[in-house]
């Protein structure tokens, strides 16, 4: 019988398009060691005409001692920094520093009041006046850690305040755009305010799991979402993740780990019992068997790492049984370089993604995503999302959104799966307050070549059905 699996829920939310950068030459080169990391923390809590920022030193401090700890040279913690500091000693720091030590991994962390002030994003520092409106831009940063241009660039912009901090006038850091070697987390949702030392928080207990950069900053965004009541929600933007930021960790020893589906995953301990029937009326199913009229969708929608689809196969009229009774779907990815990924998407009509008037189901009340998956030997990675073509634009994935797009705010991901060569039944939970009334894409599954570490894969997938 199959096995039931649970998944934990990650909640993905990117950031903007890409940066017309002028730098040249990025990319880390396959015989460079890129293993030096440098780190520079700010952190304002004592501001002179704003209110204060309790706590922000010892976190920043308590950030600097765990990376000091797993192998970052610290190269400066600032505390409290006006405008002269962050103009001179700072900018002077961090130019130094990358050019005695070329292909770095540089991380710039800043913790204190931001603002955006004629489409410009600024840190605030501490001795700000608004007669002088001595705002220190974020760009002077930016043009500094680019010249690591054969290194990993990580950004994280903690404007730290809570809705009573501030008055709406300095509510925070806006979009901007940056160059693909870069690896940049917000906070908090562009524009909005974000709780006081959550995100550092998070940051700090993530460090130790030896995840890719990547990966931990997606974890934080996790844990910010759940420790603030699925409030806040980080902005996490990587152009090109598979050269740079899924290639190194928080802590000395790279590789990193893989992904993991063995979060909160709940397996029988009798793998005989019946798998739990629910009544019909409480399940929709997206795909039954391929002449099912219950079905709701196409698998029309690909999507690869060059933009053109290719490398996909899709048949969803597979059968073991001569009368092709009882039918599944059989899946094919071929990557075509180390860096490729493809993704295949049912959609609630072929080819529709959203951006004109077209069907929408209505998937109000449901509790879950579940599905029966295998892979053709065991051991191949899949990732699998929904309702992914949201309305409101959510990163580089989604920058303008689709007006006629799914309802839900931003996409349901339950994370990589590692699949065996039997069938097995999986479960993914949806959020508590997620707007389904409108679902053009109710399931994307997709992968890629470096988890998996294979030129090809195929797996099968069976009963997609949502249940209230």
């Amino acid at each position: 019988m199959k096995k039931i699996i649970s998944l934990f829920l990650l909640i993905m939310i990117s950031s903007c398009s890409n940066f017309p950068y002028t730098k040249s030459h990025y990319g880390i080169n396959k015989n460079q060691e890129l293993r030096k990391k440098i780190a520079f923390i700010i952190g304002n809590e004592k501001y002179t005409n704003l209110p204060s920022l309790e706590g922000v030193n010892e976190l920043t401090s308590q950030l600097s001692s765990k990376l000091e700890s797993n192998g970052w040279e610290i190269k400066g913690v600032y505390h409290d920094v006006t405008f002269d500091n962050l103009n001179g000693r700072v900018v002077v720091d961090l130019e130094n520093a990358i050019q005695t030590n070329p292909n770095l991994i540089l991380l710039v962390y800043y913790l204190g009041h931001g603002k955006e002030f004629n489409k410009n994003n600024s840190i605030i520092p501490v001795d700000f006046n608004e007669n002088s409106n001595n705002l220190f831009r974020v760009k002077n940063i930016i043009d500094k850690m680019e010249d690591n241009v054969k290194g990993l660039n990580i950004l994280v912009l903690d404007s730290c305040r809570d809705e009573n901090d501030v008055t709406a006038e300095y509510s925070g850091f806006g979009d901007m755009r940056f160059p693909r070697n870069f690896q940049v987390a917000y906070s908090a949702e562009f524009g909005k305010l974000a709780k006081k030392g959550v995100f550092i928080y998070e940051l700090i207990d993530e460090i130790n799991h030896g995840y890719s950069i990547y990966d931990s900053f997606i974890h934080v965004r996790t844990g910010v979402y759940n420790k603030t009541g699925k409030e806040q929600y980080a902005q996490i933007y990587s152009p090109d993740a598979d050269l740079y930021s899924t290639k190194f960790s928080f802590i000395i020893s790279d590789p990193v780990k893989l992904p993991s589906s063995i979060s909160s995953i709940s397996i029988r301990s009798n793998p005989t019992d019946e798998i739990p029937k629910a009544s019909l009326n409480n399940k929709i199913y997206i795909y039954t068997n391929s002449s099912d009229l219950s079905n709701k969708g196409s698998w029309t929608n690909f999507m690869s790492a060059n933009n053109d689809g290719n490398g996909i196969g899709v048949n969803s009229n597979v059968s073991d049984d001569m009368n092709a009774s009882n039918t599944y779907t059989s899946i094919m990815f071929r990557f075509t370089s180390g860096k490729d990924w493809k993704a295949v998407e049912i959609a609630s009509s072929p080819d529709y993604w959203g951006d004109s008037s077209g069907v929408g189901f209505d998937l109000s009340g449901s509790k879950s995503i579940n599905f029966t998956a295998k892979g053709s030997r065991g051991g191949e990675w899949i990732k699998v999302k929904a309702v992914s073509s949201n309305q409101q634009p959510n990163g580089n994935d989604n920058p303008k959104g689709h007006p006629y797009g799914d309802s839900a705010k931003m996409p349901i991901d339950g994370g990589w799966i590692k699949l065996t060569n039997d069938w097995q039944s999986y479960s993914i939970p949806i959020p508590e307050g997620t707007d389904l009334s409108r679902v053009i894409n109710p399931l994307v599954i997709a992968s890629d070549r470096r988890t998996n570490n294979a030129d090809q894969i195929t797996f099968f997938i069976d009963e997609i059905y949502y249940e209230k």
